[in-house]
């Protein structure tokens, strides 16, 4: 029972820090950096397709 209580508030601590670590700036800051990163590359591939697509259509 004590082993279970035990996990039970660690996993509520973990819970609380993981809550406070989402409000902290330089956290969204650097999830902020990573989605526009990703968002770019997402869209640089889209345009080399689109441009191979283009390539093959003329030919």
């Amino acid at each position: 029972m004590h082993g279970l209580q035990e996990q039970l508030v660690t996993s509520q601590h973990r819970d609380v820090e993981l809550r406070s670590a989402a409000y902290r700036p330089e956290v969204e800051s650097a999830r902020r950096k990573y989605r526009y990163r990703r968002r770019a590359l997402a869209w640089e591939r889209l345009s080399r397709w689109a441009a191979d697509r283009a390539e093959h259509a003329r030919r």
